[in-house]
């Protein structure tokens, strides 16, 4: 599915594409990934750089900047699909041929049809007792 409907495939069901911000987070939901059972090595996230004026401006779904030094990109990532593609946006891959990728982010074109990850926003309870 391309990343534009698999964000809205997430929110429809009152969800959004998964937002790892930590290292931890990536491992976390790529174990999830892999517990699927899956062929398909790669996964939607939520950053891409879609509406935005510059090819490295990549926002997560509530629109905070993730930079492009950040320690979640792998190296030599983002790369704007190697300067070919008009939007790019994140994902990782469960494949463990490619260790060296497997704990970062990478981008590519969004038009690329990948498996994806929605996540439940978390909501807080306030219980007067």
């Amino acid at each position: 599915m391309t990343w534009a409907k698999a964000k809205e495939f997430c929110e429809t069901y009152g969800m959004h594409l998964a937002s790892p911000k930590t290292i931890e987070e990536i491992k976390g939901v790529r174990s999830l990934a892999l517990r699927m059972g899956t062929k398909y090595y790669y996964w939607w996230v939520s950053p891409s750089n879609v509406g935005q004026s510059s090819p490295g401006d990549f926002r997560w779904h509530d629109m905070t900047k993730l930079p492009i030094d950040s320690p979640l990109w792998s190296n030599s990532q983002p790369n704007d699909y190697f300067g070919t593609a008009e939007s790019t946006c994140g994902y990782f891959h469960s494949d463990a041929d490619l260790q060296p990728f497997l704990e970062r982010l990478l981008d590519g074109p969004c038009t690329k049809s990948n498996n994806f990850v929605c996540e439940v926003p978390a909501k807080c309870l306030y219980l007067n007792i």
